[in-house]
């Protein structure tokens, strides 16, 4: 009968964490977003800043968030970081432009970023042999409800993310425990027979 019992609650738990997994899924919506490419530690507009096309776009797909900006003179900005990171994904487009996407991990008003300029190319009737890496900041052009709406869909998709390791995990030591349970159960049933 224990048997039983034992079962049911963990039929019950299973169905409850698989309704919760469903419900808890976040239904985001995108953001476009402008934004200023300043020089690190300053509020001084980059040079860079005209490289970088406005506005940046945040997105989530599959239960992740990422961030996507477009950079036009594709071919003198050869990386980008952001926010310690690197690109997850860099596409060519058309007219010298290229997309860069990145996972977003957390969000503020003010990001840093680094970008390095590689170029090697005849620049105005000049040969042009140029090599750098700068440290930049993007800010924001984010209200405040809109900062504070991002970080809790960011902090929701994280416990999403966690919700569906952890779920699996939980259900898969029930059933462990439930066939140790049941094992012991049956030996000790079939020696009590014997006696």
């Amino acid at each position: 009968m224990i048997t039983k019992k034992v079962l049911r609650l963990c039929l019950l738990l299973a169905a409850f964490f698989l309704v919760f997994l469903g419900a808890s899924k976040v239904q985001a919506k995108d953001y476009e977003i402008d934004y200023t490419v300043l020089k690190e530690g300053s509020q001084d507009a980059s040079i860079a800043n005209g490289y970088f096309d406005k506005p940046i776009t945040i997105y989530q797909e599959d239960g992740q968030w990422y961030l996507t900006f477009k950079v036009n003179h594709e071919n003198w900005i050869s990386k980008v970081t952001f926010d310690g990171q690197e690109a997850v994904k860099h596409t060519s487009l058309e007219n010298e432009t290229g997309q860069w996407t990145f996972k977003l991990q957390s969000i503020e008003e003010k990001m840093d970023a680094t970008v390095k300029v590689d170029i090697e190319e005849e620049v105005e009737g000049e040969a042009l042999s140029y090599h750098h890496t700068y440290p930049i900041d993007f800010e924001l052009d984010i209200s405040k409800s809109q900062l504070t709406e991002l970080k809790s869909a960011l902090s929701q998709a994280k416990m999403y993310a966690l919700y569906r390791i952890l779920i699996p995990v939980v259900l898969a030591a029930l059933a462990l425990v439930i066939g140790i349970y049941v094992t012991v159960r049956r030996k000790k049933k079939s020696s009590e027979k014997l006696l």
